[in-house]
């Protein structure tokens, strides 16, 4: 690969900047955010919606235009089509003819093109598949949003730091647990300009003080909704109570009303499946989320509640006021102003929390074709590098090869004491993590990463230096490679880490 093209692997081939929301639907329709010096732009697109199979068994009565991947090379990064449906026909590995994603299908029209797939694919295979997901082996597809950035190379936040990120935090405080019963009698709101306000129902109404906060969020018009638990309670809690109020939760930058989506969040450790609060045209992120990621690595970290975690990092203020859990609701009516100095503490400390964690996940999204906030829930090695491979070859116009089953037992990692007892003095040495710096530097590569993409993207990522979010990509680089996934090869994993160990031993020997 040529500069420009691992430029491209690496963070996407358009160069549009600033985008902070993007709305996709299955209709072609997308909706992009950016935001500029004078606030922030709308731009419509079309796109085709598309998706990778195997065969056109399941496709082979509908009419389609046939294209090959020269039209989609010339056309990089800017596909568009008219057609219902366009099938290009993408380069294979010489020798490959089966197993292989080597047809991308484009459609105006996806709802109908998955219903006929699904029904043909039912009558051929007795099999009831309820959506393309489930077609996997002879199917690849992603939600709309991930449809979009990796047929068009836009990423999120191109030419922003994280300070220019306009973030904002957000606390209940309420009667109780239960959203039928209990009220809501404070929102407490801080952003990352320093602003901050309160609302309670000492002289409002709880229907005022929430039709209040849906107008502060638009006046202010963030580009994230940040809280610890966001969506474990706050959302949840607040969509419940504006609902039984008759006050329109209208959040979105478009008027609309948060929804419920399934997601995944990773800590590293294992995937469990939550429920996500979308905000059309902001990004929602879960501070407890990114503790949680932190902890794995951090086995000392014991607690993830808010004020635990504030008090880890140290910027928990020595006169922060603390109230218990139990008591807030009977504090405020004999002590209101104590409740609210309590509620402005914990808005400051998701603030400081979100400034400790959340780079890393600003940084990625800079470079992959996902939405901040999925990448902020979702660190698993493979949810990092698939989207980023998978768009460095439909850009290239080649087909994936499917993985193919492999036994291998992956040697675990050494660890081996070599003096106990006490000691004089030592010298302290720190090195870079060996396992990138072999993939890149050996080539190492699963057997269907036939374009070597993996080991230069990861010379490109070492070469940039060391910050958060390239490091993060790059140590995953070999647990996508031994897991489960798209790009597995337990041979090439467990080659990258024979070599580790070679470099350890004599290191060791050495001292």
């Amino acid at each position: 690969m040529n500069a420009g093209r691992v430029t491209h692997a690496l963070s996407g081939c358009d160069p549009t900047t600033r985008i902070v929301g993007v709305e996709a639907d299955a209709s072609g329709r997308a909706r992009v955010w950016r935001r500029l010096d004078h606030g922030v732009e709308l731009i419509e697109q079309r796109f085709p919606n598309w998706f990778l199979t195997t065969s056109l068994d399941l496709l082979d009565h509908l009419p389609a235009r046939i294209q090959n991947a020269d039209w989609l090379r010339a056309n990089h990064g800017r596909v568009s089509t008219s057609e219902p449906l366009v099938v290009v026909d993408l380069d294979l590995p010489p020798g490959v003819h089966d197993d292989a994603y080597r047809f991308l299908v484009l459609t105006t029209n996806l709802r109908e093109t998955e219903t006929t797939l699904l029904e043909t694919a039912s009558k051929r295979f007795g099999d009831e598949a309820g959506s393309l997901h489930d077609l996997r082996g002879l199917v690849l597809t992603w939600d709309p949003v991930e449809q979009f950035l990796m047929l068009s190379g836009q990423t999120f936040f191109k030419d922003m730091s994280f300070d220019g990120l306009h973030r904002f935090q957000f606390d209940l405080e309420t009667t109780g647990l239960n959203e039928d019963r209990d009220r809501i009698f404070m929102i407490s709101m801080f952003d990352s300009t320093g602003w901050h306000a309160c609302l309670d129902t000492l002289d409002r109404s709880e229907d005022e003080v929430l039709r209040r906060f849906v107008q502060i969020v638009r006046e202010r018009d963030p580009d994230v909704l940040e809280n610890h638990n966001i969506f474990g309670f706050d959302l949840a809690f607040l969509a419940r109570r504006a609902g039984r109020l008759g006050v329109e939760l209208a959040l979105g930058r478009d008027g609309s009303e948060p929804r419920l989506e399934t997601d995944v969040f990773d800590s590293g450790e294992r995937a469990e499946p939550f429920l996500r609060w979308r905000v059309a045209g902001r990004q929602v992120i879960d501070t407890q989320h990114a503790v949680r990621q932190f902890a794995v690595r951090a086995p000392d970290m014991r607690r993830h509640g808010l004020k635990d975690a504030a008090r880890y990092f140290g910027f928990a203020r020595g006169d922060r006021e603390y109230v218990p859990g139990a008591e807030i609701w009977s504090t405020f009516q004999s002590d209101p102003d104590r409740v609210r100095r309590y509620a402005a503490d914990d808005v400051e400390e998701v603030d400081g929390l979100s400034r400790r964690l959340l780079p890393a996940g600003f940084e990625l999204a800079q470079l992959l074709p996902r939405s901040y906030e999925r990448v902020a829930a979702d660190t698993g090695a493979a949810a990092l590098w698939e989207p980023l491979l998978v768009r460095a070859y439909l850009h290239e116009g080649h087909a994936i090869v499917a993985p193919r089953p492999r036994v291998q037992h992956l040697e675990p990692a050494r660890a081996e004491l070599l003096v106990s007892g006490m000691v004089g003095p030592a010298v302290r040495a720190n090195a870079h993590p060996l396992l990138p710096c072999i993939l890149a530097d050996r080539q190492v590569a699963s057997a269907n990463d036939v374009l070597g993409v993996m080991p230069v993207t990861m010379a490109e990522l070492l070469a940039q230096g060391t910050s958060a979010g390239p490091r993060q990509l790059s140590s995953a680089a070999h647990t996508c490679l031994a897991s489960p996934g798209l790009f597995t090869d337990p041979d090439a994993a467990a080659q990258a880490s024979a070599i580790a160990r070679q470099y350890m031993t004599a290191f060791l020997e050495d001292l």
